[in-house]
């Protein structure tokens, strides 16, 4: 096995486990997959880790328990995931899952309406990003009127619930973290509902799982100092950026970088998804802009002709 750089992959929603199987694969061929218990040792017992990776999967979305738990049973390795303890009591989304398919002109409206009544005007943008400059009461302010305006019921339920959480805890491969209660941008947030929104997922997450809650991982990766000192105080021992980077022991423990693909759409992951599992490798490896290129232009071929995937061939 070659000597490759230690490190942490995350992933979100799995909707396609064909491709995360053929992702699974080739890690397995080129690193050791190690548990967050692992890593912790690894910072601070001093314990060494050569090859090792660890997969990380945020939000807790309902397809981690149908699809990838299935994979991990498969393939005996150790995972973990982070979510929000009372979307899972609740059994509901979280905002971004709710807006998912709105039309976007009325949901412009309708925040255009909310932020001018409280002084603030805006400009017609792309409603995702721009909905995370605002504090989550305000975001869950303009979902409810937009349900209420347009007789748009909730979606059904796209998150594990209490009890499945409590079942993937118990097959003793997955480690569950916590990751805020409503997914807010935790720096937009004042210091009252910041630290609510973390306090009070590690302790709702602790009473579910009956047991101590050690990780975290940042919604969005933002995070500043007044994040890290609410979870030393909250005893959390690794909290998780999505800065890329490898790890290393030189890693400040609460803003620990990670690796991981970005959104590529489900025609390019179904049309080639063993090429698609190399990309990850490639982006692991620190060749973004390879990768990069070859999707941007929605052509793999030119990318899997391209010298440098032959080059990293010999890992796979």
């Amino acid at each position: 096995m070659k000597i490759l750089p230690n490190t942490i992959i995350t992933l979100h929603e799995i909707n396609d486990p064909r491709w995360l199987n053929n992702v699974i694969i080739s890690l397995k061929k080129n690193y050791n997959i190690v548990s967050v218990d692992n890593l912790e040792n690894y910072y601070y017992n001093n314990i060494d880790l050569k090859n090792a990776c660890h997969l990380t999967f945020d939000d807790g979305d309902l397809s981690f328990y149908n699809n990838v738990l299935p994979l991990i049973k498969k393939h005996k390795i150790p995972v973990s995931t982070y979510v929000s303890p009372l979307i899972a009591r609740e059994n509901r989304n979280f905002w971004f899952q709710e807006i998912r398919g709105y039309n976007q002109e009325k949901l412009f409206e309708i925040t255009q309406k909310i932020i001018n009544d409280k002084n603030r005007n805006i400009q017609p943008v792309a409603m995702n990003p721009f909905l995370k400059t605002l504090q989550i009461e305000t975001i869950l302010e303009i979902i409810k009127l937009y349900q209420k305006e347009t007789n748009t019921p909730p979606k059904p339920p796209m998150n594990m619930t209490k009890k499945q959480l409590i079942e993937i805890k118990s097959s003793g491969l997955v480690e569950i973290g916590a990751h805020t209660l409503n997914h807010p941008i935790l720096i937009n947030e004042s210091d009252e509902s910041a630290t609510y929104e973390i306090e009070k997922s590690i302790d709702q997450l602790s009473e579910i799982l009956n047991c101590d809650t050690r990780y975290f991982v940042y919604p969005n990766g933002d995070y500043g100092e007044r994040e890290i000192n609410i979870l030393k105080k909250k005893g959390i021992k690794l909290a998780f950026s999505i800065k890329r980077g490898k790890i290393s022991q030189l890693n400040n423990t609460y803003c620990i970088p990670r690796s991981g693909s970005p959104f590529v759409s489900p025609s390019i992951r179904n049309r080639s998804p063993y090429i698609y599992s190399k990309c990850i490798l490639m982006l692991i490896l620190g060749e973004e802009k390879y990768y990069h290129y070859a999707t941007s232009k929605g052509w793999l071929t030119s990318f899997i002709n391209n010298i440098q995937l032959k080059t990293y061939e010999r890992f796979l």
